[in-house]
């Protein structure tokens, strides 16, 4: 995933790509979508978050600010 810019639902995608790759959900058809259960998604969210508090991941853009000390939206 690297250094870009990513929203909780990129997060969850990924998190749904890999669980496919190992066989933890069927892969998505033409026909029919595996889905993260709600529970799966609230869990992402919280680790999210988590990182977020313990200061090792920040919000905001990453672009020629390589401290991310805005925020999105902040300029």
């Amino acid at each position: 995933m690297g250094s870009q810019s990513l929203s909780l639902s990129a997060i969850a995608s990924w998190v749904k790509q890999k669980a496919q790759q190992t066989g933890l959900l069927p892969p998505d058809s033409q026909f029919s979508h595996s889905n993260l259960d709600k529970a799966d998604e609230d869990a992402i969210r919280e680790c999210v978050w988590g990182l977020i508090i313990q200061g090792i991941v920040a919000p905001g853009t990453c672009n020629d600010d390589i401290y991310q000390s805005d925020l999105p939206w902040g300029k």
